[in-house]
């Protein structure tokens, strides 16, 4: 399973995804518009993705990972991506100077 959710700040409770109005308490940006009209307000996105790939025997296999372990999180704005695997070192990419994701930061010395 993998789920994926995209919003500049957090986003509001579910009950005011159907309401152009929130009290002033709740903190975040409608996602109406998105869901509305497709178009995401992306200048702050940030997107957090999770998997879980423990019904990939043959990839746990060979990562030596147990079901329980099988989960990894993504979070990505337009320049950073950043992963962290359970059970494996982080990494963090600069994605302007490196789209292809070669050079991992996270394990840079420097």
């Amino acid at each position: 399973m993998s789920r994926t959710l995209s919003f500049s700040r957090p986003p509001l409770a579910p009950k005011n995804l159907t309401t152009d109005s929130a009290p002033e308490a709740v903190e975040g940006t409608t996602l109406l518009p998105c869901v509305r009209e497709g178009k995401p307000d992306t200048r702050n996105a940030i997107v957090f993705s999770e998997i879980d790939y423990a019904f990939h025997s043959d990839v746990r296999d060979i990562l030596g990972q147990l079901v329980d372990k099988c989960r990894g999180y993504m979070a990505f704005d337009s320049r950073w991506k950043y992963n962290l695997w359970e059970g494996f070192e982080s990494q963090l990419f600069d994605l302007h100077n490196d789209p292809n994701e070669h050079e991992d930061l996270a394990s840079n010395s420097a």
